[in-house]
């Protein structure tokens, strides 16, 4: 089965999509073009090995693209890219499921399929090849480095300042030299994000970015530099490489006592505060329920405003403290307002520092108050 022509089709329709035409005409078409191949190849993998229970494994695996596909697999993407080198993503539009029918389809068909003659290493190389483009996919190919520099810092508190301004221009004369905006602008002692020009690219976050924080009481400059591209072109890494030990060598330059060490990007907690609809057979583009959501925005601001959060005009969403990595939702304590058909509102409360452990689990149950007394207390929870 595994060398069937619809399923040698399948793997050679999806890598060539994921690899070429998704980088040269990346659409709304090449997107389906790999649920449906996808969806069909892997049917087919779990045919082969498993016969028997074929549409046991059919509805595992549209279960688990319509989980993949919906707002609840958020938290899982989010844990796996705390620990993975490799972005990965989705982006959730309900369209996709149209290419659930491929599952079953192929499914009905597999008794009577015949595989092509090819030689057993083919045959095996086949199967390796579906395994790589199952998980192609969904992953971004990044290149990335994050370190920490262990600065002597001088006496006194206008010696303090004077170190991070200079710190500052460094870094953002290194950025200009690499054609990145600054996206983040704070000082370097709440912290900056510097960004490629391609910020996202058909949802993903693409190109080279810089980000960097200087804590002032450790003398620990904190910086992230990678670089996530869909074109995949090996010129890439090599701008994190060099970017880094340009880096480096300015330091060195300006201290002579230096300690660089390799960091892990820190986990994140999060807490849903979530309302749902009144009459769950609408859209969530109703009007009613349009106005649900921006009431529900108002209802956040006002709680974040009494917890003393800031607001950015930019991105939308509530924080406290510093950034600590390269997506500009990666703060010490974030809130974010979503919007989707079950549930209706998704309030996500983020933290990634303890020292916020309190004040997130009190934001929580103030907004899920405020829900309850706006919605009712039948369609607004914490979860």
């Amino acid at each position: 089965m595994l060398s069937s022509p619809v399923f040698t089709a399948s793997v050679l329709l999806l890598v060539v999509n994921d690899w070429v035409l998704k980088s040269q005409l990346h659409s709304w078409l090449t997107g389906k073009l790999s649920d449906v191949a996808g969806l069909a190849a892997i049917s087919l993998f779990a045919c082969a090995f498993f016969p028997a229970r074929r549409w046991v494994f059919a509805a595992l695996i549209a279960a688990g693209f319509i989980y993949w596909k919906s707002p609840y697999s958020k938290p899982v993407i989010d844990l796996a890219n705390s620990y993975s080198p490799y972005w990965i993503g989705r982006t959730v539009d309900y369209t996709d499921l149209l290419a659930l029918p491929a599952i079953w389809l192929v499914c009905f068909l597999a008794p009577n399929m015949r595989g092509l003659s090819m030689r057993v290493w083919m045959h095996h190389g086949l199967a390796v090849v579906s395994l790589v483009a199952f998980t192609g996919t969904s992953f971004v190919n990044t290149h990335l480095v994050r370190e920490t520099a262990q600065l002597p810092l001088p006496e006194g508190k206008e010696a303090v300042v004077r170190m991070e301004k200079e710190l500052q221009d460094v870094l953002d004369a290194l950025a200009a030299n690499y054609k990145l905006d600054c996206l983040i602008c704070e000082p370097l002692s709440t912290g900056r994000l510097y960004k490629d020009r391609r910020l996202y690219e058909g949802g993903w976050p693409t190109g080279l970015s810089l980000m960097a924080r200087l804590d002032l009481e450790k003398g620990e400059l904190l910086y992230d530099i990678r670089v996530a591209d869909l074109d995949r072109k090996p010129s890439e890494p090599e701008r994190v490489d060099t970017l880094r030990d340009t880096l480096e060598k300015e330091l060195r330059a300006r201290f002579t006592a230096l300690r660089i060490e390799q960091v892990s990007a820190p986990s994140r907690d999060k807490i849903d505060v979530v309302a749902y609809k009144r009459n769950r057979f609408t859209s969530y583009r109703d009007a009613e329920n349009q106005r649900d959501y921006e009431r529900a925005k108002v209802l956040v601001k006002e709680a974040a405003t009494k917890f003393n959060l800031k607001h950015s005009q930019v991105f939308g969403y509530h924080y406290l403290g510093n950034l600590l990595g390269p997506n500009p939702f990666d703060r010490e304590l974030i809130i974010s307002v979503g919007i989707a058909d079950s549930p209706l509102i998704i309030v996500a409360i983020y933290r990634a520092t303890e020292k916020y452990a309190d004040l997130q689990k009190s934001l929580a149950r103030d907004i899920e108050q405020r829900f309850r007394a706006e919605f009712g207390d039948d369609r607004a929870r914490i979860r």
